[in-house]
């Protein structure tokens, strides 16, 4: 009986190692996706940057200013806002159920917006969704900050 018990226990706990790996693993998935995406809103480079944004894309800036996904590309593409930097600061969070991955985080943007420079401080929270294997940017909301 104490084997039966001790079997039990060591499966119990190494399905949960499993589960924590998987969940790390997962987690830096997300993170390095939103690494490649703030790099390729960097470089404008949007036929990349489509297969990192879900198709029911909804960007919301700290400005109230609503995008669709091809409304976003048009605006980096075209040059409306001309990204050159994402700074972000840590500690980020991400809480990941099934194939959706909810991230909180700080990040510094900077960049010209109809030709105007700015800098700004945002938290924001971002929705990904995994889609055909891979991670893709759902939602968007930022909300302006004052510097730390």
């Amino acid at each position: 009986m104490k084997w039966v018990l001790l079997t039990i226990f060591t499966a119990i706990l190494s399905s949960s190692c499993l589960s924590v790996k998987k969940t790390i693993r997962s987690a830096d998935e997300v993170f390095e996706t939103e690494a490649q995406r703030f790099q390729l809103t960097i470089d404008a480079d949007t036929t990349a940057l489509r297969s990192f944004l879900h198709p029911d894309l909804l960007y919301i800036h700290s400005n109230g200013l609503e995008e669709t996904l091809q409304g976003h590309l048009n605006n980096i593409g075209g040059g409306k806002i001309d990204y050159q930097s994402f700074t972000p600061k840590l500690p980020k969070s991400v809480f990941i159920e099934r194939n959706s991955a909810f991230v909180d985080g700080l990040v510094v943007v900077g960049g010209l917006y109809e030709g105007y420079p700015f800098t700004v401080n945002l938290r924001y929270t971002a929705v990904y969704k995994k889609a055909q294997d891979r991670w893709q940017l759902f939602r968007w909301q930022s909300t302006k900050i004052e510097e730390d």
